[in-house]
């Protein structure tokens, strides 16, 4: 089943985890004003997914919408699938290619000189090692029993050497209450070797529908966990920094967005998972390798009892 027949109602319910893309935001060319108040992608098929933007220009004023990706493609706005909402606000929605990540929105008013509205890029949270990021929902399935959310990151290895592990088990969703659920077995255990990155979808299945996701965690059980605030309103967030210096960042690196802590690790007193889970790193890739699938075997066989 596909996302557009049922997304728009969960607008409002999406702008909960909008704080990575600092929603809203806005542009201008001095007479016309457009606000994005909201976005988030959501898979169409294998090959396509839709972008919904949740828009307000200045009433009176009509406008085209044009979304331009990281390769410079560029994707008019769906009139089949967008609606106007109110005057001058829009539900407009952008089918693009799965593999396409808006860079920027054109706006093209009547009467008026076109400008554009650039999408800021996702904080980097960092344990100076392990660099992660939190792009966008990319599903959000919700029900009077349950709901499913899935989420596109990014895990990055900053070190000059040694490789890190990412795993489906190594990620955690928290809600108001503190509960944690366990990411899907989506994927394999994948080595990520120093100064590289993948890219991937999360997905957090058998939710409470009154759950309220509040934090995103890499590694939790560790010493180097990360923690990815998705909404500061209702919980308190304690920026602490680490232990021990994180590995030197090459001169030629670029410097970190304004606002952003490089080396800060985010913790917070929550549940911790049963004794046998934190379970010493091991030193070789191979070893690493194993551990994380006796790990998943573990969070399936604790999933399989909840």
């Amino acid at each position: 089943m596909n996302a557009i027949g049922f997304i728009w109602p969960l607008v409002l319910v999406l702008g909960l985890i909008s704080a990575s893309h600092a929603y809203p935001f806005q542009g201008s060319n001095g007479a016309v004003t457009c606000v994005v108040f909201d976005g988030y992608k959501s898979h169409y098929d294998m090959n396509t997914s839709a972008l919904f933007l949740d828009v307000g220009m200045t009433r009176g004023i009509n406008a085209t919408f044009e979304v331009v990706d990281q390769n410079n493609n560029t994707y008019p706005v769906d009139l089949s699938r967008s609606r106007a909402l109110q005057p001058g606000r829009f539900a407009l929605v952008f089918m693009l290619p799965r593999t396409s990540d808006p860079s920027y929105l054109n706006v093209i008013p009547e009467g008026s000189n076109p400008f554009s509205i650039a999408w800021d890029r996702p904080v980097k949270y960092t344990n100076g090692v392990a660099n992660f990021r939190f792009y966008s929902i990319t599903d959000w399935l919700l029900s009077n029993t349950s709901q499913t959310i899935s989420m596109e990151i990014s895990l990055s290895n900053n070190a000059t050497e040694g490789e890190i592990i990412m795993s489906p088990e190594n990620f955690t969703l928290v809600d108001q209450w503190g509960w944690r659920y366990f990411a899907d077995v989506t994927f394999s255990p994948v080595v990520i070797p120093p100064k590289s990155i993948m890219k991937s979808e999360i997905t957090f299945a058998s939710i409470s529908p009154r759950s309220r996701p509040v934090l995103l965690e890499y590694d939790f059980a560790t010493d180097h966990a990360i923690q990815i605030p998705l909404d500061t309103s209702l919980i308190e967030i304690q920026m602490t920094m680490p232990a021990e210096a994180p590995a030197e960042v090459p001169s030629g690196t670029a410097p970190p967005a304004a606002g952003v802590n490089e080396t800060a690790n985010v913790t917070q007193t929550l549940p911790q998972l049963p004794p046998q889970m934190e379970e010493p790193k091991p030193m070789t890739t191979q070893e690493k390798v194993m551990a994380a699938r006796e790990r998943l075997a573990s969070v399936q066989e604790m999933m399989r009892r909840k």
